[in-house]
């Protein structure tokens, strides 16, 4: 019983994620145009207007499903023969709410001013991954013929 315990705690835990772009991808968007963030995170779902400033939202919330390991013990009596437990193992359906909320608050000049989010790690995931770093691919060759060109075009005598 311990070890499927264990066992089905590792796989749990396998499948946990987290977010950790999210708010310092927010914190960058801050003394940007909302144009910006239309870019990163595209339209809003919702657009309102307090205290003369303009409040962009993106909204997440759906009912998920998944499926979990089961164990289900079964016991059967017969006769005058000892109870016989038989343990069978297959998948359990589960839910949750998948939820994620960010607001974009934007003065006159059309510039955010602050960013908050509320939610939980399956609802913010895809804002999560939009906010991330980009990573930037660099290709070595155009670096390379870049340099000599550059080389060339400084030397005093143009022969290559």
């Amino acid at each position: 019983m311990t070890r499927n315990f264990v066992l089905l705690i590792c796989i749990f835990l396998a499948g946990c994620q987290s977010i950790k772009y999210i708010d310092k991808g927010l914190s960058t968007l801050q003394g940007q145009p909302y144009q910006y963030a239309f870019n990163i995170l595209g339209f809003p779902d919702s657009e309102s207007h307090i205290a003369g400033k303009r409040v962009f939202s993106w909204e997440i919330n759906e009912l998920r499903q998944y499926l979990a390991p089961n164990m289900h013990t079964t016991t059967i009596y017969g006769g005058d023969t000892s109870p016989l437990h038989v343990q069978t193992y297959g998948p359990l359906v589960q839910s949750y709410n998948a939820y994620c909320k960010i607001d974009l608050i934007v003065n006159a000049d059309d510039i955010i001013e602050y960013t908050k989010y509320t939610g939980n790690v399956g609802g913010c995931q895809k804002y999560d991954r939009l906010l991330a770093p980009k990573k930037v691919k660099v290709d070595i060759q155009t670096l390379e013929e870049r340099d000599r060109m550059f080389l060339f075009s400084h030397r005093k005598d143009k022969n290559p």
